[in-house]
């Protein structure tokens, strides 16, 4: 073939050549982080391309691309060439070599212009000169082939013959010669690497490791491959290499390739196939070496990197004992040409988070490991919720962030950023994501938010680059961070290790996002409760309420839609100056007064919100705006209510409420209409949550008490029905009807006296408990689940309350073997919500005893034992004490006072002897409580310091020892002052210290003769006790 054939043409458009340029000079420089400087429109200051060309990161090199406007691929003049070197004299920070490349022909006179200014420039220590033209710009690109691929695919089948016809067409070998030299001088791998003979590692699955380096974002080798759920791709992998010997697996980075691949060499592994990895792509020449006695599958991972025509050399020599699998970057296009396997990213998410599902205990025990928020309890995030959060992200990677809680290793993250000197980048990025609701951000944008922002020494484009090769935004077209909450915690931890001048350039960008209409209220909205409460440091200062008139303005103009999230974002930003309700306009009273009067719409929430702030900051004008608004208005809407807007009008009216006049309470009260609202409760939706009902029937109740039980009446058969299915989930829903409402269980101690049960109230409880079918509701409580233990515990106690004879059957019905399951290696550590549920199932005599043995099967080797579960099991605290082991009265920095109580008056009865072991371990802590902690740390403890002061005065003794007169003295006062329980507590200290003659004694002495009748305890805490007591 002739030679002059197989030259080949510049790009057709400026664009295509300045692209052309990045590519091939990240190879040349041997830097994959090389970037295009700034963007269209933008001043270059002559340099188009530029990127490092050492390890260290401090010595750059740049270049400008010919030819930008209608005389593209033009000669150049020696004229132009200065002018552009001025100009690329400003370039920051300062290059080694400034490189001027044109697709005109090679031109002997610029050349040697550009020698003579580079000598010239040497003397000032100035960067020197280059000029390339388009026949040196086609011989480099002969040392890379996979850009010639790239950019010129139509000559794919022979480039090999197109890359020697192009390397001799140079006139200017210096000068190809100088840049060719660069990977020599700085890459890692050497030239003699990159000949060398190729590497093949053999990979053993030996040993499997668990989910969570994935879940951790640690790189993933064969150990992972069957510790991830398969891929469907792999099974498509396993046939493709069956029938055709080699394969290619395409994805994006991230996709999970590299485990699909690992997954596929597995199923081969298992068959007695020997499997081998290619230790480093970037080699010249790969043989696949065929062993008559044994097959062999060859993996290459990141195959994008092996030259196109090495790549399809190795793939010939595949056969049916010798397999090539490759995978490859979804960048490179040529990959996919040739019936590659393209990897779905979002289908790999759902297939991962399908198979995570189906083996869920395990998945919570992996989870749970490295985020230990993630529990089956009623105080931790939900699993189910974490995975249905995780399965919106469009790549494993990021499913796996977001599954492991990523945003808890935020702290660690944002400071590696700050070394790299993106960490103000990524907080921007962060803040952009929340204050537009998780859109999609692009360049352009991010550059359009910080242009003229000093941001201290910042090279973004390098930045963003780093950003998402750390996995911290996610894609070059999609600069947001993994997911919103680590956005929240990128942005806290950012300003935490910035100087000032770096915060101010976070708060810049805060002010222009507030400012900026194009955004919506809600993410404005969530992003100014992040920064004032929900960050963990208040910064309600730093935002300016100037910044907030633009927003406040869209507020007061809502439409009927935007109105609930208005009022909320508004009830935020009114609520940063105080005095704020007197401020408001004529106009503004009004327009708040027409909200109040018309909560429909689904308002009602944040009409809460606002007269919540109006009140806590000025009561009585909250008071006095109340009287304007129309209680008619507002009875007719809360009458026409839907299973809907329950939830809406109830938060609403249960503040409303609170601030209306006896007047205004009549005139609403008047204009109920009380039959609509029972034929809601009667037709309540099966779709509906009941509680919302819960909602509106509580705030109703607070109106109208009668109503209310008249509206639970209507809809009893629904919960019925609703508990006999879930039981424990369905008393949660309906807790506040049943404690507010009905009183059938008081959680707090709230309704006693003129509070207590009515009788009415108590028969409505009885109906549901008579109509709960006994047997089949304690087989469902039998598989109560961890999260679930505090509302089945709640329902057991509405049972025994109601009606004694159906909790009876009830915790009789229970498997508790299936409950002992479900509690598990917990015994030893159980949570307050177990231990609520097996307390209140033991107010049963038979269910006690089964309980009871229970717990001395799985605690008879326990060294620690809890007090509210040995008490359980009386006989177990005895043997306990006897093996020298621990009741943990004190934990985590609370002792269970009246817990401990019991136990003693059990030993002191019939084991004396143990007492000591009891109270012993006790000493420390609560003398240490004595002198600090607020009187609430002694609520329930009068009964326990009785209890000592009679049979162990020793150790109350030894207490009031540690005691530090000059900080307990004001506790000690504030204890006589509190609440009964604490002031017996209290009374009981000040009068067996007012004997000692110590500093102690003094001071009870001096708060005796102060507060004489408060400090002097009850009869009954100072007369013998009795173990009838």
């Amino acid at each position: 073939m002739d030679f002059l054939d197989k030259q080949i043409a510049p790009p057709r458009s400026w664009e295509k050549f300045e692209d052309l340029c990045l590519a091939l000079f990240r190879r040349l420089w041997a830097d994959q982080l090389a970037l295009k400087h700034g963007r269209r429109g933008q001043p270059q200051h002559g340099v188009d391309v530029y990127g490092c060309i050492d390890l260290s990161g401090a010595t750059y090199q740049g270049v400008q691309c010919k030819g930008k406007d209608a005389n593209y691929g033009a000669n150049a003049t020696v004229a132009e060439l200065k002018d552009e070197i001025q100009k690329a004299d400003r370039f920051n920070p300062p290059l080694q070599k400034w490189i001027f490349a044109t697709t005109a022909p090679a031109d002997v006179k610029l050349q040697g212009a550009a020698r003579v200014i580079s000598e010239e420039r040497a003397k000032r220590g100035r960067f020197s000169v280059t000029v390339l033209g388009w026949e040196d710009i086609q011989s480099l690109l002969a040392l890379h082939p996979e850009v010639l691929e790239q950019f010129y695919p139509e000559h794919g089948l022979d480039l090999a013959t197109v890359a020697r016809a192009l390397k001799a067409l140079t006139s200017n070998v210096s000068a190809v010669s100088d840049l060719t030299a660069i990977a020599a001088n700085y890459s890692p791998a050497s030239p003699a690497q990159t000949l060398a003979p190729p590497v093949w590692l053999p990979v053993k699955f030996a040993e499997q490791r668990d989910l969570k380096p994935a879940l951790m974002g640690r790189p993933l080798g064969p150990a992972d491959a069957m510790s991830c759920p398969r891929l469907s791709e792999s099974q498509t992998l396993i046939r493709e290499l069956r029938h055709g010997y080699f394969a290619r697996l395409v994805g994006e980075a991230g996709a999970g390739k590299s485990i699909c691949a690992f997954q596929t060499a597995h199923h081969f592994a298992i068959q007695g196939w020997r499997v081998m990895m290619l230790a480093d792509p970037s080699v010249s020449q790969i043989d696949l070496h065929h062993d008559q006695n044994s097959k062999s599958l060859y993996l290459i991972d990141d195959a994008h990197l092996v030259a196109p025509w090495v790549l399809a050399r190795a793939e010939s020599q595949a056969n049916e004992g010798t397999f090539l699998l490759t995978t490859h970057n979804s960048v490179e296009q040529s990959a996919a040409r040739h019936g590659a396997i393209i990897l779905d990213a979002k289908r790999a998410v759902r297939t991962i988070a399908t198979e995570l599902r189906k083996t869920l205990p395990e998945t919570i025990r992996l989870v749970g490991e490295v985020d230990d928020r993630v529990r089956d309890g009623s105080y931790y995030e939900s699993i189910e919720v974490r995975l249905d959060q995780a399965e919106r992200a469009d790549r494993p990677w990021q499913f796996c962030f977001i599954l492991g809680g990523g945003w808890r290793r935020a702290k660690t993250l944002i400071d590696n950023a700050r070394v790299a000197g993106a960490d103000i980048i990524l907080a921007i990025a962060g803040v952009r994501q929340i204050a537009s609701r998780d859109a999609r951000c692009n360049r352009d944008t991010l550059s359009v938010l910080i242009d003229r922002i000093p941001i201290p020494n910042i090279d973004l484009e390098r930045a963003i680059s780093w950003l998402i090769s750390q996995r911290l935004l996610i894609s070059e077209a999609d600069l947001r961070t993994p997911h919103q909450r680590f956005a929240t915690v990128a942005l806290v931890e950012a300003m935490r290790g910035q100087t000032e001048a770096g915060q101010a350039c976070i708060w810049e960008a805060c002010k222009r996002l507030f400012q900026d209409t194009q955004l919506p209220l809600p993410g404005l909205r969530t992003l100014l409760h992040e920064l004032s409460f929900g960050s963990g440091i208040n910064w309600h200062s730093r935002v300016q309420r100037d910044w907030l008139d633009s927003m406040a303005a869209r507020c007061w103009s809502a439409n009927d839609a935007d109105l609930p999230i208005a009022i909320m974002a508004l009830s935020e930003i009114l609520s940063k100056q105080s005095g704020w309700p007197k401020a408001l306009s004529k106009e503004q009273r009004s327009k708040v007064v027409g909200w109040v009067s018309r909560p429909n719409n689904q308002i009602g929430y944040g009409l809460r919100h606002l007269l919540n702030d109006m009140r806590s900051d000025d009561e009585g004008y909250a008071r006095d705006l109340m009287k304007d608004v129309d209680a008619i208005s507002v009875a007719t809407i809360y009458s026409e209510v839907s299973a809907k807007t329950t939830f809406y009008l109830g938060n609403y009216l249960s503040m409303a409420w609170q601030l209306a006049s006896e007047q205004w309470k009549s005139q609403f009260l008047e204009a109920l209409d009380r039959q609509q609202m029972l034929r809601v409760a009667e037709t309540w939706p099966a779709e509906e949550p009941l509680s919302s009902f819960s909602e509106y029937c509580e705030a109703t109740y607070f109106a109208e008490p009668s109503l209310a039980l008249d509206m639970v009446d209507r809809i009893v058969p629904r919960i019925v029905v609703e508990i006999e299915k879930e039981p424990a989930d369905t008393f949660h829903e309906v807790q506040d009807v049943a404690w507010h409402v009905l009183k059938g269980i008081d959680l707090l101690g709230i309704y006693a006296k003129k509070r207590r049960q009515t009788k009415r109230e108590a028969a409505i409880c009885r109906t549901i408990s008579r109509r709960l079918p006994a047997q089949l509701l304690g087989e469902r409580l039998s598989h109560t689940t961890k999260r679930q233990f505090q509302p089945a515990a709640w329902l057991l106690d509405f049972l025994r309350r109601s009606d004694p004879d159906v909790f009876t059957h009830v915790v009789r019905a229970i498997d508790w073997s299936k409950v002992d399951a479900t509690v598990g290696d917990g015994w030893e550590n159980p949570s307050h919500d177990e231990e609520v549920f097996l307390r209140i199932a033991s107010l049963d005599g038979e269910t006690a005893k089964t309980i009871a043995a229970l717990i001395e099967e799985r605690l008879k080797d326990a060294k620690t034992l809890r007090p509210k579960l040995a008490l359980l099991s009386p006989n177990l605290i005895e043997r306990h004490l006897d093996q020298g082991r621990v009741i943990t009265i004190d934990r985590h920095g609370h002792v269970d006072w009246m817990s401990a109580a019991v136990i003693l008056a059990r030993l002191i009865e019939f084991r004396p002897d143990l007492v000591p072991a009891v109270l012993e371990p006790l000493v420390l802590p609560v003398l240490e409580k004595l002198s600090n902690s607020h009187p609430t740390f002694w609520r329930d403890a009068h009964l326990f310091f009785h209890m000592i002061r009679q049979f162990a005065a020793g150790f109350l003794e030894r207490m009031l020892d540690g005691v530090d007169p000059a900080t307990a003295e004001s506790n000690w006062i504030a204890g006589i002052k509190s609440a009964p329980d604490v002031r017996r507590a209290t009374a009981i200290l000040v009068d067996a210290a007012s004997s000692r003659g110590d500093a102690v004694g003094e001071m009870a002495r001096r708060i005796r003769r102060k507060y004489p009748a408060k400090s002097k305890p009850i009869q009954e805490d100072v007369e013998e006790f009795t173990f009838e007591q």
